[in-house]
């Protein structure tokens, strides 16, 4: 609405112009194509600028973060001035082109204002002569200045909302590149699942990172229901890629994979991934209490089963002795807990979950073989019917597993038990060797 009415007056204002001395009107009108260039230009460098000042305040809150969540590292490295160097750096950065906006602002605010002063300068020399000459009347010259208002108002707020609108462009765009990430699979729509029976199913599933070389080529595997199969192969030859699959954090670049028979992206993602437990030798934990952490999956979880599975990880003891027990806050990230303590905790975040297919992932890479022993131990008791698939290093993780799978660069190498493995698979074979021989370090990758 308020468009329309600048733009009528706008017109309005130009007519009466050429009305009262068409001459005078034109020679003021020239201004106009000026206006329209310093306008052009000044939105020009206000957009850019207003990119570069959102992608450097973007840059130093990154650096702040990376800088809190990797305090002990920067300690451990003596690193701090370096830090603070690069960060007093971006900073300044941000000041400066928080500067050059403001420096811009000011020009173009300057410019576009004296547009109508100078428009009045014409009109009252041109006027004043033809007064002089009798040419015309002072109460023209006065309409005339009036009217001036009429074309020079509209044209400054249309000016000046253009500034603020390219900011507020810049800030869309930064926006719109967010919607331009391929969104998930049905994350809305597609077919819920309360319960699965855990059969897998890759058909011809290769996949790259950002259209790079394939991680994985060509896999087709069936996982039966209720099976426990190991994931073996040499750090970086896909393991962690094929679980993320599985889990939906990516699409196959080829191929697909089904669960129960139905194809992945037909179902319903969120749906999907609450039957399925999750457990990394990276484990997220949150700042909240231990039993939020514990509980995160299944926030119903009743006592006793929080308790079990605790107790099966070896992490109730550790829990015991906190200020609060279940009920210790233990701060972002779980900085006030180990490794070792993160994983088990992990664990048996997974195990209350109560899924149908559970997903191990490196869990146990930070704790010591007696441990781990005790958790694996007592494990198939709380899995039993439930598919599982664990990815480790560790023979004594695997070797009791119904099937262990081995990838190399070219895919899956070979597929069988431990002890059939131990016969007819060098690698296997050798990692087996190099183990048992105690060459390898509690917690060590191999």
């Amino acid at each position: 609405v308020h468009a329309i009415s600048n733009a009528l007056r706008f017109l309005g204002g130009v007519v009466f112009l050429f009305y009262l001395e068409w001459r005078l009107a034109i020679a003021v009108l020239i201004l106009l194509p000026g206006l329209v260039w310093m306008i052009r230009f000044f939105s020009g460098k206000i957009h850019l600028l207003s990119h570069q000042s959102m992608e450097q305040k973007a840059d130093v809150s990154g650096h702040i973060q990376e800088s809190l969540s990797g305090a002990s590292l920067i300690k451990a490295y003596a690193n701090e001035d370096r830090i603070r160097s690069h960060l007093m750096s971006s900073i300044k950065r941000v000041f400066q082109i928080n500067l050059e906006q403001k420096v811009i602002n000011s020009l173009a605010g300057l410019a576009i204002n004296s547009m109508p002063g100078i428009a009045r300068i014409i009109t009252l020399a041109v006027g004043a002569f033809w007064i002089i000459k009798g040419q015309w009347t002072i109460g023209s010259l006065l309409a005339f200045q009036a009217y001036l208002a009429y074309v020079f108002g509209p044209a400054q707020f249309l000016a000046s909302s253009n500034l603020q609108f390219q900011k507020a462009l810049a800030a869309l765009e930064r926006i719109s590149a967010l919607f331009d990430i391929v969104p998930e699979d049905n994350q809305k729509n597609g077919c819920k699942v309360d319960k699965l029976k855990g059969d897998i199913e890759f058909k011809n599933v290769s996949f790259g990172y950002n259209g790079y070389e394939p991680v994985l080529k060509d896999i087709s595997l069936h996982i039966r229901a209720g099976e426990r199969l190991a994931l073996v192969g040499p750090s970086g030859i896909g393991k962690t890629t094929l679980i993320s699959l599985l889990l939906r954090f990516y699409r196959t670049a080829e191929g697909e994979i089904y669960f129960d028979g139905l194809p992945a992206s037909d179902y319903n993602t969120a749906s999907l991934r609450r039957r399925i437990g999750y457990a990394s030798q990276d484990p997220k934990i949150l700042s909240g209490t231990v039993i939020e952490n514990l509980c995160y999956g299944n926030p119903n979880a009743g006592k006793e089963q929080i308790l079990q599975a605790a107790r099966i990880t070896a992490i109730h003891d550790d829990i015991e002795k906190l200020p609060k027990g279940y009920e210790t806050v233990i701060g972002e990230k779980g900085l006030n807990l180990s490794e070792g303590q993160k994983q088990r905790l992990s664990i048996a975040r997974a195990l209350i979950k109560n899924p149908d297919i559970l997903i191990l992932d490196e869990p146990t890479s930070a704790l010591d073989s007696m441990t781990e022993k005790s958790i694996f131990d007592a494990l198939p008791s709380q899995v039993n019917g439930k598919t599982v698939l664990v990815a480790s290093h560790r023979i004594s993780t695997i070797k009791h597993a119904d099937r262990i799978l081995i990838l190399n660069e070219s895919g899956i190498a070979d597929i069988g038990t431990h002890e059939s493995l131990l016969e007819s698979n060098d690698y296997y074979r050798s990692i087996v060797a190099y183990q048992e021989a105690g060459s390898v370090t509690e917690g060590a990758s191999f």
